[in-house]
Order: structure tokens, then C-alpha cells, then sequence
């Protein structure tokens, strides 16, 4: 297969410069690359996409026996619940699962309550939550045909909120499942942006997680759902995609038109990253037509690899003749 000029200036010198062709890491954070985090099922906790890192230890005793959808029944028997109509009744139950749902997403993780078995996920999640999910879904379920889509879609957004809350703070299979069902959700009511940024954000994480294969498979996914106000995807896609492609250069081009159409980033970081990024993939796209553009970079090994290249192209050319 035909390699480009930046590959064949490594493969020249890679055995006596100490320098690397790729100049930024994976998805480099400002100071260095991300870190590839661990889960619950392991030590540490990850940072938030979309501000700061946040590190949440649940205490040994907050963990109980699990439940299902036992908080059900806890709704229909609040005093709040007893309406003369079933449609305030089924209102007034989702309404209270709104309100628990932002309480503890907004609120301070000091009060977040007692951790239980999330036996939709495998994993675990405040109890609050899943009463927050139990109100919602019975409400849900009661709402009248002209609401429904209405109603789905706001709980496929709390669901959402629920996921990046758990995502953030490394609870993984709680978050993983929730995603998944925000973007179902938001896809059977046909909000097909939310279903988008949804599998983009479980994207993000599991590159994270060093879950890179899950990564490229849910980030097509979020691509095919939504092109159009879905920048993550297409920029992750391709930044995974360059990775990959080694000396495949059609792919190799394919990955890196989707960084360079790509848009502004929901984080300052990746923004970073994603400029960083377009300036090399320019810078040898330049170089690779003349010495001249060596010069245009302001990294010493990038105009030192691409100087020697060109000279070691034009003696071989010279020989050749």
C-alpha cells in the first residue's frame, strides 16, 4: 500500500530520532493526555465531560438490598397522589419524579442518601434515583395518547441526566445502561437529537474507560442517528479513526476529513484538542508538497523530521534516475 510523506520520514528515521510524528496524544488534555480511567469495578474516578472532575467514594454502609420497581407503589401511596381524577394522578406522579430527579442531580452529593442494587444495570445508584425513575415511569405509563410523546421525551432527558450524573462519577454500568435508555427512549419519540448526544456522551466515556472498540461502535451509531447538532461524534469518530487506520490511507483521509469538518467542541478541552488536531493534519498535508512549508511549524521536531525527509526523498529520487 502506498504510504504518505509523513509515514515514509518516520520509517527512514524512526531508528535514530528520538522525536514522534504524531506531536499531540490522543485526545490531549492541555497538560497531557486523558488518562485512561478506571471504573467502579476498579479504583478511581473519572472526570466530567463537561466541567470538572468530581470524586465521589460511596461509604460501605450506603449499600443495600436491591430493588425493582418496588418505589411504585410508594408513589401511588403518597398523599400527593390522592386526586378525584386518574389524570391528575398520573401527572402528578411524574411531576414528583421530575422534581426528585433534579433535586439529586443539582443538589449536593453530601445528601445524595443511601446506595442501592440497580438491578436494571448490574450495578448500583442512589435510591433516590430509582424512585426518581419508578414515579416517572408510572406516570408514563398513565398519561393519555396526546401527552405521551410529550412525556417520554422529558423522561428520556432526566434519564439522560441520571447517566452523565453516574458517568461522572464512575459508576459504569449504572451509567452505560442509562444512556442506552435515554437514547431509546428519545428515538421511540422521536427526539433524535437527544438519541444522538446521548450514545456521543457513552461514547466519550468509554474512551474513558478504555472501552475503545465500544467507543468506534456507538459513535457511528450517534453519526447515523444525527449528523446535524451532534459534535461530538463525528470529532471522536475520527480522532479514533486516525488511530486505527496505520498505513491504510484511505481511511487514513476519511479520518481526518471528519476532524477537519468537524465543529466546535461542548468542552474547552476537546475545542483544544480538536484545533491542536487540525493544525498538524494541515501542517502535512503542506509539508508534503514542498520543503518549504518544514518551516511552518513551530514544533523543532516536526521541522527537523520533515526537512531531513524531503532531503533523504530527493537523494533517493536523485539515485534513481
Amino acid at each position: 500500500m502506498k504510504m504518505s510523506f509523513k509515514q515514509k520520514i518516520v520509517a527512514i528515521f524512526s531508528s535514530c530520532i528520538w522525536f514522534t510524528c504524531e506531536g499531540t496524544s490522543f485526545l490531549h488534555m492541555g497538560s497531557g493526555s486523558i488518562n485512561t480511567c478506571a471504573t467502579h469495578d476498579l479504583p478511581d474516578d473519572v472526570s466530567s465531560f463537561m466541567l470538572t472532575a468530581n470524586d465521589v467514594k460511596a461509604s460501605p454502609a450506603a449499600i443495600v438490598s436491591p430493588i425493582g420497581s418496588s418505589a411504585s407503589s410508594k408513589v401511588t401511596d403518597d398523599p400527593a397522589f390522592d386526586s378525584s381524577t386518574e389524570h391528575d394522578a398520573w401527572e402528578a406522579a411524574f411531576a414528583k419524579g421530575v422534581l426528585e430527579s433534579k433535586a439529586l442531580v443539582d443538589g449536593d452529593d453530601k445528601h445524595v442518601g443511601t446506595w442501592t442494587t440497580d438491578v436494571k444495570s448490574g450495578g448500583t445508584a442512589p435510591l433516590r434515583m430509582l424512585q426518581a425513575e419508578d414515579a416517572l415511569q408510572v406516570g408514563l405509563e398513565e398519561a393519555p395518547i396526546d401527552r405521551w410523546k410529550e412525556k417520554a421525551a422529558e423522561q428520556a432527558l432526566r434519564i439522560y441526566y441520571h447517566a452523565k450524573w453516574l458517568a461522572e462519577r464512575n459508576y459504569v454500568r449504572a451509567a452505560e445502561h442509562r444512556y442506552r435508555a435515554a437514547a431509546d427512549l428519545a428515538r421511540e419519540c422521536r427526539r433524535s437529537v437527544l438519541a444522538s448526544h446521548s450514545l456521543a456522551r457513552l461514547g466519550y466515556f468509554y474512551v474513558q474507560w478504555n472501552r475503545r472498540d465500544d467507543a468506534a461502535s456507538v459513535l457511528k451509531e450517534s453519526i447515523q442517528v444525527n449528523l446535524k447538532s451532534n459534535p461530538l461524534a463525528p470529532f471522536l469518530h475520527g480522532v479514533l479513526e486516525r488511530k486505527a487506520a496505520g498505513s491504510d490511507m484511505d481511511r487514513l483521509k476519511s479520518a481526518e476529513e471528519y476532524i477537519l469538518n468537524s465543529e466546535e467542541q461542548p468542552s474547552d478541552e476537546l475545542e483544544i484538542e480538536r484545533q491542536n488536531l487540525m493544525e498538524e493534519i494541515s501542517f502535512w498535508r503542506q509539508a508534503e508538497t514542498s520543503s518549504k512549508h518544514c518551516f511552518a511549524s513551530a514544533d523543532s521536531a516536526y521541522m527537523l523530521i520533515c526537512l531531513c525527509g524531503h532531503a533523504v526523498l530527493s537523494l533517493k529520487r536523485f539515485f534513481a534516475r
